[in-house]
């Protein structure tokens, strides 16, 4: 029985149509003009199904991109397509506020589920592709097929402008707590007289404390309270 189990398995796992297996189902192209290319994929968690009539695509994938272009990349778009006419076969993924330098690499997950027709013919099922590429000097290059250019401008400049703005609090932090002035009873402390830290409330205690007029000695302190007496002396201490 146990023989027969596995031979079943191993029968069905040879009946595996090529087009579920996700190497030959899944296709990534780069434009040349956008000076990006495929470093390594990643597709071992990527899941392909028949449903009906129709295939689904689970992609899980990590897409590691290398920047051969003389310019740095401050953010990509790639374009994920399985069919254009029918809903759920179109799709794109934005990864803005990168800092990818000529020979540096950078990654892009891809977690998507895409639906389409089931093949008739061989071919991918899935052709993933690089839409644009902005520069760091605001440039852009691509095919620019989904309006890539305008998405990745404004999420740049978003990120440059809320950056500025957070620079202009903290110098004005940093420029206010550096030329605040002295107190000018608080030039010394009680502790070390040279000392230019700032007592406010412990220094003019010191001060009233200063003033004061002086405890009798200690050797009457230490007798108190007094012991009772009758006598005159005991009572007018």
């Amino acid at each position: 029985m146990t023989l027969a189990l596995l031979a079943l398995g191993a029968t069905a796992q040879a009946q595996v149509a090529p087009w579920q297996d996700p190497a030959q189902a899944i296709s990534f192209e780069t434009a040349p003009e956008t000076g990006l290319t495929v470093a390594s994929k990643d597709l071992s968690e990527t899941r392909i199904y028949p449903r009906g009539t129709l295939a689904v695509i689970d992609l899980r994938c990590r897409l590691t991109l290398e920047n051969r272009g003389a310019k740095p990349v401050r953010g990509v778009t790639l374009a994920v397509e399985s069919q254009q006419s029918a809903a759920g076969g179109r799709a794109s993924v934005a990864a803005p506020s990168l800092h990818a330098a000529r020979g540096e690499t950078f990654s892009v997950n891809l977690n998507l589920r895409l639906v389409r027709p089931l093949p008739g013919v061989a071919g991918p099922l899935v052709a993933v592709s690089v839409d644009g590429v902005l520069h760091d000097d605001m440039t852009f290059a691509g095919p620019n097929r989904l309006e890539s250019q305008r998405k990745l401008t404004l999420l740049e400049a978003e990120a440059r402008a809320a950056i500025a703005s957070a620079c202009a609090w903290l110098s004005t932090r940093v420029a206010t707590i550096c030329n605040k002035p002295l107190s000018p009873s608080s030039s010394a402390s009680p502790s070390n007289p040279s000392c230019k830290r700032v007592w406010p409330a412990a220094d003019a205690r010191w001060h009233v404390q200063r003033t004061r007029t002086p405890r009798r000695s200690s050797s009457r302190c230490s007798t108190w309270p007094a012991p009772r007496s009758n006598s005159s002396q005991a009572r007018r201490w």
